[in-house]
């Protein structure tokens, strides 16, 4: 009897341990994620006490470990936009539009950068990109280092900056690059970061992580964790995740040139060694590759069509693509939206010299033909309240606070969520023009690069 109780003590004792280590009070591999990542890891889930492995701090709106950085305050979808502008000249400070959200309060030292970049081609005694790389979709991940120049996928990218720097700063230096014989370089979107990532699922380009500037899917609850960050089967660290051979030994990511759009003290940016797609502070120090800008055809994708009945309708679920639309209410043909931000002098001629979607008279918008997108905003709807107009540009006597009293996609007939530019100049001084972000109305530097704005080109129906 004695030996049956001692040898069931001894399975007791087993299935108490057993229990415990299945227990486990360290790290878990079940983040939620089915990514396989271990708990306090990077991008795998916090500690129950918000905590992560050093080096890491824990992001608490989505339970994720991420890199450490200078300010750890976490982006919300309240409208916290940094938006006042330093001026170039001691005149203008009594004209900068405190509504703008192109600009933040880290960027003001670099506003008297001149805007006279050559955007022309390199010199024939230039050298060239020396390496053409192309995604074949292999999963090995091959890549090309580039000490210079390379082109990947039709695009033409510098070399990695010398040293990190902070998103303003590194707007500056791509700006500013000369390299293989190029100077119209600058910083790349999170659409253009994306091509460089490889052997991702989620976060290559047409992956299911649905962060896109083309897309308008800036928001930080655009953000999808499972998508977005690279699954651990598909580590490797040995040469990284990106096409240009990009590895570092630190936890930095590489800036985009995309901010989020609930709020613009954040940016987009890619982690080289992982893979993954989140957002920083803009005022961390990251690393920096630039991208030489985009060659646009002269009828801007569209389709060309013989008249204008054929053009569909506007309306904020337009189902033909790189299609103009027309609207009806105002008998006004808008172009799709333009490939990149730029400046207002840039938007004005990239108009002038659009030939697509069956006609050549295509032109930059006034303030008064940007408003008829305008919708469920009484007082900046076309008639509204605010006063802003063609006939009165004059920010003393047009602008009040009623023409910011709207702030949503939803006030925008094409749901619209960044500033667009119109040809509209203030009265009392030419360096500024007009714009409409959603449904609010206001002014900006025309030529400040950390200002540079989308647009649609429009044309009378015929």
């Amino acid at each position: 009897m004695k030996k049956i109780i001692i040898f069931g003590l001894f399975c007791l004792s087993l299935m108490i341990l057993g229990c415990g280590d299945s227990g486990n009070s360290g790290k878990t591999t079940d983040n939620g994620n089915d990514s396989g990542r271990e708990m306090g890891s990077l991008y795998g889930e916090c500690y129950p006490n918000e905590t992560c492995d050093k080096g890491l701090e824990c992001d608490v709106e989505n339970n994720i470990c991420i890199k450490e950085s200078e300010n750890s305050e976490n982006p919300d979808d309240t409208e916290t936009i940094s938006e006042n502008t330093e001026d170039k000249t001691d005149t203008d400070s009594e004209i900068s539009d405190n509504e703008s959200d192109s600009t933040t309060d880290s960027m003001n030292d670099s506003g008297d950068s001149t805007n006279d970049k050559d955007t022309g081609t390199s010199d024939s005694s230039d050298s060239t990109p020396d390496a053409d790389t192309s995604d074949t979709g292999d999963s090995s991940n091959n890549c090309t280092p580039s000490g210079t120049c390379a082109t990947i996928d039709g695009n033409t990218w510098s070399s990695l900056a010398p040293e990190k720097m902070k998103w303003s700063e590194g707007i500056t230096y791509c700006y500013n690059l000369s390299e293989c014989g190029f100077k119209d370089w600058k910083m790349p979107n999170i659409d253009e970061l994306r091509t460089l990532i490889q052997g991702c699922s989620g976060s290559i380009t047409g992956g299911a992580c649905p962060i896109s500037e083309k897309a308008d899917k800036l928001a930080q609850s655009d953000y999808q964790i499972g998508n977005c960050v690279c699954e651990i089967n598909d580590y490797n660290l040995t040469i990284g995740h990106s096409k240009l051979c990009d590895s570092t030994d630190d936890l930095s990511y590489c800036y985009s040139s995309s901010k989020l759009s609930n709020n613009s003290d954040f940016v987009w940016v890619i982690d080289v060694n992982h893979g993954t797609i989140y957002y920083d502070d803009h005022v961390s120090e990251n690393y920096i590759r630039c991208i030489r800008g985009e060659i646009v055809p002269e009828d801007g994708g569209m389709p060309s069509y013989t008249n204008d009945n054929e053009i569909s309708e506007c309306s904020r679920t337009q189902t033909i693509l790189g299609a103009p639309c027309k609207d009806s209410s105002s008998n006004l043909i808008w172009s799709t939206k333009a490939y990149r931000s730029m400046n207002w002098q840039d938007a004005i001629d990239y108009c002038n010299k659009l030939s697509g979607g069956g006609s050549s008279n295509w032109h930059l918008p006034t303030i008064s033909e940007l408003r008829t997108l305008i919708q469920g905003c009484t007082a900046t709807e076309p008639e509204g309240e605010c006063a802003v107009t063609d006939a009165c540009l004059s920010l003393s006597d047009c602008y009040a606070a009623n023409c910011h009293s709207c702030y949503s996609s939803d006030c925008n007939k094409l749901g619209e969520v960044t500033p667009f530019w119109s040809s509209s100049t203030l009265l009392e001084d030419s360096n500024y023009a007009w714009y409409v972000d959603e449904g609010r109305i206001g002014h900006d530097l025309k030529d400040s690069i950390y200002g540079n704005k989308y647009f649609r080109c429009v044309r009378n129906a015929n």
